[in-house]
């Protein structure tokens, strides 16, 4: 996110009609039932338009369409899920029959293939106009294009519809058994699989800009997995020839900039893939989950001759019930790997004596986290708390290092991938470990720093109040007390700067809103929103926060009632959010 000024925000809440003081009667089940909510909100990215959706506990949905000034422009009855475009053009909303209608075919006992199905609304906004199509089984949105994908009827109705949502282009493509668009592109993969072995399928690309449809790998088999990056410049995805070697014989191919894919790991080195696929965000890594090829049994000898016998000892880290209730998901474990696109040669991160791998957000860090608690798991049965020890793994090489053993926290990896981070329950203090100094540093102690929960009150070390975030390129760390949001260098060089200043002498509790997901690190030189709650008084508030400038947060919106869940338009300084008061609902 980039700098912002937060005193010139727009502040979206609408009034909503209160109980009334003439008559009262008891409350019923029905009433309870009946009892309407917000069960979803959205902004639209230009911040011009809001959709609610309003539900009781029990009965029929509705979306509601407002403007910037809170005037209700539409009302779909009966919609459930709502996306606005990325122009903002459009809203689309996907409509459900009515309770009362499937309540009924279902005591008809109505077969699933003949209950109704959920209908589309394509709400334009410039004037209101509304297109509909029907019986609708799935459909998906372009990330930044106004184009819609989807398919019809049963299951059996395979083909793809692929139209902008204006009309003014609309394709069709059969057998397609899967479709996805990317992240941040005008880019949609299909899959078709024709029945017939005379006709052709394949995986295909449809670019949405130039409305053409591109073969990536032809021919039948097992497609499985099929990821794009995040712009759709590089589409990776598993495929197996034979069905009946799906379960070993993967092969990873990759297409890039809308050519054919190529082979860049053969059954050998992939070996038995279940994870999902994912690129690193800025290198040339794709990520995969990979397990030994299962061993076969033996079909010489007939099953009652086959020895079924359990070995547990005393000593087990897991008891055999558990171990027993867990078989299934056991056999289907994958460890995390990495595979470097300019060798193809393809790197372990995890294993069965290491299996948890923590990545930085972007999966494009030079080195990861490696997690294992299995030296712990018999002392875990007794102390009910698990320890790990904490190692430091190359991403090129896969080398390992132990850098901290019986560690009582779950660690984090900043952003950037420079520093390890954790809390220490036993000592209730807050660590860094610095990657390339290859060092570790504690940056709080009880005595200066009250990082623990104050108001702990069972037999247990006390859990930490957590961590804000971090600025950019891992130059700060911003850590939470009880009460305010203070500033870290990670090595501990300078003293901690309390941001926001004045939150334990006035009882009133910050944190940090975190409007942008895919903002890596706070810039140092902006100014953000933060939540307050009134300890005394028990309301809440918004606030502005300087990173730059420590002091008193500035009050935006503050009062004895309650703010919930803001999110803000992508591209305009607007903000939507619930208010709510023990007589006023959300």
């Amino acid at each position: 996110m980039k700098r912002v000024g937060l005193y010139g925000w727009c502040f979206l809440v609408w009034a909503t009609v209160g109980f009334g003081q003439a008559e009262k009667r008891p409350l019923t089940v029905d009433d309870l039932a009946a009892w309407e909510r917000i069960t979803d909100k959205k902004i639209s990215d230009d911040g011009k338009w809001i959709a609610v959706r309003k539900a009781p506990w029990q009965g029929d949905p509705s979306v509601l369409l407002y403007d910037a000034a809170g005037k209700v422009e539409q009302s779909i009855p009966l919609g459930t899920r709502m996306d606005f475009s990325p122009s903002s053009d459009f809203l689309v909303v996907s409509v459900v029959p009515s309770k009362a209608e499937t309540d009924s075919l279902k005591l008809r006992k109505t077969k699933k293939e003949e209950m109704p199905m959920d209908k589309l609304v394509l709400h334009r906004m410039k004037d209101r106009r509304q297109e509909v199509i029907d019986s609708v089984r799935t459909y998906k949105l372009a990330g930044t294009t106004d184009w819609i994908a989807y398919q019809r009827g049963t299951k059996k109705d395979s083909t793809l519809y692929v139209r902008s949502l204006d009309g003014s282009g609309v394709y069709e493509f059969p057998f397609v058994t899967a479709y996805g668009f990317a992240e941040k592109g005008e880019i949609l993969y299909y899959l078709s699989q024709p029945a017939h072995d005379s006709l052709p399928g394949g995986l295909y690309t449809f670019s949405t800009g130039q409305q053409k449809s591109v073969p990536r790998k032809e021919g039948k088999g097992v497609y499985k997995q099929v990821t794009f990056d995040k712009t759709g410049d590089r589409l990776a995805f598993l495929f197996c020839e034979e069905k009946d070697s799906a379960a070993y014989a993967y092969e990873l191919y990759l297409a890039e900039q809308g050519r054919v894919a190529r082979k860049v790991a053969d059954k050998h080195l992939v070996g038995m893939p279940e994870g999902r696929l994912g690129f690193g965000e800025t290198t040339e890594y794709i990520y995969l989950g990979i397990a030994p090829v299962p061993r076969e049994k033996d079909s010489t000898l007939l099953a009652e001759n086959r020895p079924d016998v359990h070995v547990w000892t005393w000593n087990e880290g897991v008891q055999y019930t558990q171990q027993d209730h867990n078989r299934k998901t056991d056999l289907k474990r994958t460890y995390l790997a990495v595979l470097h696109l300019p060798d193809s040669m393809i790197t372990g991160l995890a294993s069965p004596d290491i299996p948890q791998i923590i990545t930085n957000p972007g999966r494009d860090a030079a080195t990861v986290l490696g997690v294992t608690s299995k030296p712990y798991d018999v002392d875990r049965m007794w102390r009910g708390r698990e320890q790990v020890n904490l190692y430091t793994i190359e991403v090129k090489t896969g080398w390992k290092e132990l850098i901290r053993y019986g560690l009582f926290g779950r660690p984090q990896l900043s952003p950037e991938g420079n520093y390890a981070v954790w809390y220490s329950p036993a000592d209730s203090s807050w660590y860094t470990y610095c990657i390339d100094l290859k060092k570790e540093f504690r940056l709080t102690t009880p005595r200066d720093f009250n990082a623990w929960n104050e108001e702990n009150d069972v037999p247990d070390f006390p859990a930490a109040h957590g961590i804000a975030g971090w600025t950019m390129h891992d130059e700060f760390l911003l850590i939470y007390d009880r009460y305010d949001i203070w500033k870290f260098d990670p090595q501990g060089r300078h003293a901690p700067v309390n941001l926001t200043g004045n939150g334990r002498t006035t009882r009133t509790r910050y944190r940090l809103e975190k409007l942008d997901p895919e903002e890596r690190g706070l810039d140092p030189e902006g100014t953000y929103l933060v939540s307050s709650f009134d300890e005394t008084t028990k309301g809440t508030g918004f606030y502005s926060m300087s990173l730059y400038k420590p002091g008193t947060p500035k009050q935006l919106l503050a009062g004895e009632f309650i703010l919930k869940s803001p999110v803000k338009a992508k591209r305009a300084a607007r903000i939507i959010f619930t208010s709510e008061t023990y007589t006023q609902y959300p």
